[in-house]
């Protein structure tokens, strides 16, 4: 089967496609999307390998390594792609080599290993867990199986673990992986920290159109959980909007749970560097998850940083990817820079991701006010044609940018999905409901 067959299964539930309004055929959408699937998971450029034991892996081709960030984005791909196969092997490697079972992380997957399950660290990153969380959430609606149970069981634990009163062992003997350890998002504020040890956070961590999905998903099994999904959704938006620069739209790396840029001591990441593009494409996919779900009309006034556009994204929000977009049209975006737009002496490591994920916000882009930002469409059109004119990386950095490429083509295809067809409701809530 081709991996852009399933595209065409359900051509009237699909969001929005950006590329098919800006005049680019169905039919050369279709193609970019089956050559992307081809140069990451098959091609001489490749960055996933199948192992021995029937397994699979992706690796971080620029610091040779296997990572939580890799293994759960590649999950997201192929969960869209309608990759059953590549999904489990990737799944079962991350199980059986990442996870770890005692201590303080029990249940949370090592962010890094080396290509032979090796951990080179006994820690997790946050960003991992939310995105296998959802991958497997999207699998249960797409394939049904198990995942829905094994999306809950990781969600318990990121939301549980260390809680008082939490028993040592499982009822049926053994170890309570929640016993031990703290959260990943902090139960007061409702945001997630950038590791379980840490009161801050990345905010290209925060995602909250997930955020809505897994309030639907624990809807169906507990409603204190639902209650902190719909909390955290609510509260990454007001940090993203305190996070992300008004005038210039650059975000830093690392920031407190108010927005400020966080200091640590091993390196400058209060800047606009390679963990922070992800922002305006994640805001970009919440309005499109938004639109798609029809929860909430078009509509706010300029003057109203709470109205939602088409969905949970903020006007205020679409406004903050608008002004990243004119400040990269105006400013040399291979430079690196402070939040306020201030240049470092120092250059881009992942161009082909800027592109992509600046691009991929064109999509909430479009929405921004058009009376403080009259270009924006103009602009969000710019990045669009920039994208599709710029070509998949390849070379030892290829593995980040390319992750970000794809996701940005899925979106603005109007196929990066959250549901594909009207039985999701029921084949996900069978699989989660308490028998």
């Amino acid at each position: 089967m081709s991996s852009t067959d399933s595209f065409a299964h359900y051509p009237d539930s699909r969001p929005s496609s950006v590329f098919e309004r800006f005049g680019y055929g169905r039919e050369d959408i279709l193609s970019r999307l089956e050559r992307n699937w081809y140069e990451m998971f098959e091609g001489p450029n490749k960055i996933y390998w199948e192992s021995d034991d029937g397994l699979g892996y992706v690796m971080d081709t620029g610091n040779n390594d296997v990572r939580t960030e890799g293994m759960s984005y590649a999950m997201m791909l192929a969960v869209q792609y309608d990759r059953r196969n590549v999904f489990d092997r990737i799944w079962g490697w991350a199980v059986r080599h990442m996870r770890m079972d005692r201590g303080d992380n029990a249940g949370y997957f090592a962010w890094s290993v080396q290509p032979d399950g090796t951990k080179n660290s006994l820690g997790p990153a946050s960003d991992g867990e939310e995105y296998f969380a959802m991958a497997l959430l999207l699998a249960a609606r797409r394939w049904q199986g198990d995942y829905a149970r094994q999306a809950r069981d990781l969600l318990d634990i990121c939301l549980h673990k260390g809680e008082p009163g939490q028993s040592e062992t499982t009822p049926d003997g053994k170890p309570n992986p929640k016993f031990r350890g703290r959260t990943m998002w902090d139960p007061d504020n409702h945001q997630i920290r950038f590791v379980p040890d840490v009161d801050w956070t990345d905010p290209s961590y925060h995602l909250p159109h997930f955020y809505e999905q897994f309030e639907r998903f624990t809807a169906t099994y507990s409603e204190t959980d639902r209650l902190f999904w719909h909390e955290a959704a609510k509260a990454s938006r007001s940090h993203l909007a305190n996070a992300v620069n008004a005038q210039t739209g650059l975000n830093p790396e690392y920031a407190d749970f108010d927005g400020t840029p966080h200091v640590v001591d091993w390196g400058e990441h209060t800047w606009f560097y390679s963990d922070a593009y992800r922002t305006a494409g994640n805001i970009g996919l919440d309005v499109l998850w938004g639109a798609a779900s029809g929860d909430v009309a078009d509509g706010g006034s300029a003057a109203d940083g709470d109205a939602t556009i088409g969905g949970g994204a903020s006007l205020e929000l679409c406004n903050r990817v608008a002004a990243l977009q004119r400040f990269l049209l105006t400013h040399d975006r291979t430079s690196v820079y402070a939040v306020d737009g201030t240049p470092f002496d120092e250059i881009t490591l992942h161009p082909v991701g800027l592109i992509a994920a600046t691009a991929e916000g064109s999509i909430a882009a479009e929405h921004a006010d058009p009376d403080r930002f009259p270009d924006a469409k103009r602009n969000a059109r710019a990045w669009v044609d920039l994208l599709w004119n710029t070509p998949i990386r390849i070379g030892r950095r290829r593995y980040y940018d390319n992750f970000l490429y794809a996701f940005a083509f899925l979106a603005l295809a109007g196929e990066y999905r959250f549901e594909w067809d009207d039985r999701a409701d029921s084949n996900t809530n069978n699989d989660c409901k308490e028998n």
